[in-house]
């Protein structure tokens, strides 16, 4: 047992507690020796579930969907030098699509660093601005200014993680040799009652009064559609579904969105819209007054052009956390604020309904289904669309469905009809699953 050891286990353990304080629950380890210290003493820890997997590209997808499931930071840690390197398109999956991801590289000591050490490279900034923060982590020492400095950024990591907009955090330790931790005894089993934990307290945006009332003014008797992206929220689709009534709206529901797995099915929400609005004719005969679009955006073609082809539309985004998800570059009104606030008010609002406009999205709606539906069950050749429509229909309840990217997505977009069996997710990473 030496000086260092003792002072590297009291430094990791302060920044592991934190974390754990902090709400996180799992790490996802790719073993190596240089994260030796880390790795130790995450699995000491007595309440943290470990997860250990050998292949670092499938650990950082692996990470990204228990975070994606729980709406919790994921630990995901790494050893030196390129194994890193293979965590990129996990991060960068988890910074696009919103998921919060706390990774730890090790690294070498600031001496071996550019000097041709073996099985060392660059680690500063390794996934660039793919994630929220970058830290580069001070040499492990047991003084009370350090370990205040480890639980601060335990804390920090954490909270960088879940603000909104949510998504990756990079922490690099460099770690001297010895690289075996203290455990015996166990530096989480005593409670240090000198030792406070930081508190994090979460607030939603929320829209003034005077806007709000704008809002609703502006939407009130005209024909409008909600559009709903992929959006990780829980329990927000009796919302949705709620505020689309009270205006007489259809809602234009993304795969991704979870409103096309919404329990029993309800006809307001519209699941054809990537068939019918290929038509020129429909595309005018449907063009609104108002947009409201929550999420990021769908990943229907047709759709997009449509909505870049609308002229004098109303278009209001909400986009809580400020990141302008707004491709199509048809916005007037950016809105940031709390998806479930403004649907409260919106739903609870004196409005008054569109006379017959969703009847209308309905109902071409409907042929679309029964067209798809017929050419279905015509056909005596394999179609790579038949795939989905069938799996639609053989998924157990509450199943997890997980799609590549590019034309499976967009296969499930055009054939994945809403359906009754509730709590299904479907997922897509955009990195290839192999």
């Amino acid at each position: 047992m030496t000086k260092h050891q003792e002072a590297m286990t009291s430094y990791l353990s302060a920044f592991i507690e934190e974390l754990v304080q902090a709400g996180v629950k799992d790490a996802v380890i790719s073993p190596g020796s240089r994260s030796t210290p880390l790795a130790l003493l995450l699995a000491e820890h007595p309440t943290l579930k470990i997860h250990v997997d050998i292949d670092e590209r499938s650990a950082g997808f692996f990470a990204l969907g228990m975070a994606k499931a729980s709406k919790r930071p994921v630990v995901l840690l790494s050893t030196s030098g390129t194994a890193a390197a293979n965590y990129f398109p996990a991060v960068a999956e988890a910074n696009l699509s919103q998921i919060p991801l706390i990774v730890l590289t090790a690294d070498r000591p600031h001496e071996l660093r550019n000097v041709g050490a073996p099985q060392a490279m660059d680690q500063i900034e390794l996934y660039g601005s793919h994630v929220k923060s970058f830290t580069d982590m001070a040499l492990p020492e047991d003084t009370e200014e350090m370990i205040r400095y480890a639980k601060w950024h335990g804390s920090r990591s954490v909270d960088l993680a879940l603000k909104t907009p949510r998504g990756p955090v990079h922490l690099n330790f460099p770690f001297r040799e010895p690289l075996t931790p203290i455990l015996e005894p166990s530096p989480f089993a005593a409670t240090d009652k000198k030792r406070h934990h930081v508190h994090i307290y979460y607030t939603h945006e929320v829209l003034e009064a005077a806007a709000l009332e704008k809002m609703i003014a502006a939407c009130s008797g005209k024909k409008g559609i909600i559009i709903v992206g992929p959006l990780d929220k829980k329990d927000i689709e009796t919302k949705f579904i709620q505020t689309a009534h009270k205006f007489g709206w259809p809602i234009l529901a993304d795969p991704l969105s979870g409103l096309r797995s919404y329990g029993e099915t309800d006809d307001v929400v519209i699941d054809g819209y990537d068939g019918f609005l290929k038509s020129e004719k429909l595309g005018h005969e449907l063009q609104p007054e108002v947009v409201i679009r929550f999420g990021a955006m769908p990943v229907s073609k047709p759709l997009r052009i449509w909505l870049e082809a609308l002229e004098d539309v109303r278009t209001f985004v909400v986009d809580p956390g400020a990141a302008w998800r707004d491709p199509v570059k048809g916005v007037t009104d950016m809105i940031h604020c709390d998806e479930r606030f403004l649907l409260d008010a919106l739903k609870d609002a004196e409005v008054e309904p569109a006379s017959g406009w969703l009847s209308k999205w309905q109902t071409i709606n409907k042929v679309a289904r029964e067209a798809l539906a017929a050419h279905m069950d015509g056909l005596t050749v394999f179609e790579e669309g038949q795939i989905v429509y069938e799996l639609r229909e053989q998924l157990p309840e509450q199943a997890g469905l997980f799609i590549g990217n590019s034309m499976p997505i967009r296969d499930v977009d055009t054939y994945f009809m809403q359906t009754n069996k509730k709590n299904q997710d479907v997922c897509k990473p955009r990195g290839k699953w192999h």
